[in-house]
């Protein structure tokens, strides 16, 4: 059967008994794991309870097929039914998800997480269209889905948040949802209990690092600045950045400027074309910004933004390691706008 996030309430206060599993899946790793964890809880309070979970690797399951079923069907030892948490399962062990979805007097709940699966995907449709299984999918924050769930961590540290400064955020979070909290966080740490962040404070927090610490990285290589884009690589690697993350909020700088760089093909002058904007500018970046949407032309934003899409879903489904991946088509792009400027990058 499938399930939508908004059913997720109604999920955690109480999964149905015939349901025997619930795959999760999504591009946002965060807001996978996120969304298995809350699952997970409504069925057991300690997910260390050696009694009542088990906890399997996925890339595990197609080497050995029986220990779904040995896991799903060993009696829970104390009160309660019994929970099998499953992570990174890939597409190719739908087949051993056939039999516990048919199998007689299972009184457990697995919670399978994955990654990006297309219409197709064999382990999707069988938990799609199965009575005792549910698909999941977690497509990551945006829209007013991330403006609420921006005032939900505030308001759980006591902290209100302006419009515009909602509207500022919304537009820089919701690549990945671990990062999104962490970032949340420090601003409500900032803040402190009982107290407003306005549009001039959250700027002031975050605008010196650059869009929650990925400026750096997208302006480098909307500049051509190969050197720039190697050290902020480096820090974000340092920070534990991902680079799914990484590439998504490079990927939301560059479509910001394909919105500008159109508009100014348009008729329209820069300044409209940048006022238009939403989330705004922020002014003191207005007038580097600007320089880039005159140095992008609309059809070459495009490849940039097919380049980025296919990296990212190298990185969730080949094996190579996603670093290199993410490092390479970055360099990639900002070579050939340094070599386009002709002019090198500053160090």
């Amino acid at each position: 059967m499938k399930v939508a996030l908004k059913d997720l309430p109604r999920l955690v206060s109480g999964l149905p008994p015939q349901l025997r599993a619930i795959l999760v899946y999504g591009p946002d790793d965060g807001h996978v794991s996120e969304t298995a964890e809350a699952l997970a809880r409504s069925v057991v309070d300690d997910l260390e309870d050696p009694f009542r979970v088990s906890v399997l690797h996925g890339e595990t399951l197609t080497g050995s097929p029986g220990m779904l079923m040995d896991a799903a069907t060993t009696p829970a030892l104390t009160e309660g039914r019994r929970l099998v948490r499953l992570r990174h399962v890939p597409d190719r062990a739908a087949s051993l998800f056939v039999e516990l979805a048919a199998a007689a007097g299972v009184d457990s709940v697995t919670i399978a997480e994955a990654g990006t699966l297309r219409p197709s995907s064999p382990l999707r449709k069988l938990f799609e269209t199965s009575e005792t299984l549910a698909a999941l999918p977690c497509y990551g924050d945006d829209g007013a889905g991330l403006r609420q769930f921006i005032r939900e961590v505030l308001g759980s540290r006591d902290v209100r948040i302006e419009t515009d400064a909602l509207d500022f955020l919304a537009g820089r979070l919701g690549a990945d949802r671990r990062q999104t909290r962490a970032e949340l966080e420090k601003l409500a740490l900032m803040a402190g209990p009982g107290q407003q962040l306005g549009l001039a404070e959250v700027v002031e927090a975050v605008g010196d690092s650059g869009e929650l610490g990925f400026g750096d990285i997208a302006n480098a290589v909307a500049r051509g600045d190969a050197p720039r884009l190697e050290r902020a690589l480096v820090r974000a690697w340092a920070a534990g950045d991902t680079p799914v993350g990484v590439l998504r909020l490079v990927m939301m700088h560059f479509q910001r400027l394909h919105q500008a760089a159109t508009a100014l093909g348009a008729g329209r002058s820069l300044d409209a074309a940048l006022s238009a904007l939403r989330p705004p500018v922020i002014p003191f970046t207005r007038r580097p910004f600007g320089e880039q949407v005159r140095s992008w032309p609309p059809a070459r934003i495009e490849t940039v933004l097919r380049r980025l899409h296919e990296a990212e879903r190298q990185c969730k489904s080949t094996g190579i390691p996603d670093r290199a991946v993410c490092g390479q088509v970055l360099l990639g792009i900002c070579l050939v706008q340094r070599q386009a400027r002709g002019r090198p990058g500053r160090r």
